[in-house]
């Protein structure tokens, strides 16, 4: 089984985003009770900021940085 690792993922059914630390904690989306997640590929500005205010790393938002092309 492989390690989960991602500080924030996406539930499937309510879309809200979760903690690893959430998971640990319920085993569950506290939202709605599903176990089902995925990972986060897409995240708003509002998103952002609400993740930032619950102090994840900034090194898990370099991931969405938007790449300049030439």
């Amino acid at each position: 089984m492989e390690t989960f690792t991602d500080p924030v993922v996406r539930c499937c059914d309510c879309q809200k985003l979760i903690t690893r630390e959430e998971i640990k904690k319920f085993g569950m989306c506290p939202g709605c009770g599903t176990k089902r997640v995925k990972n986060v590929t897409l995240l708003t500005e509002k998103e952002m900021e609400e993740l930032k205010a619950r102090g994840i790393s900034e090194d898990f938002f370099k991931l969405f940085e938007g790449v300049a092309s030439e």
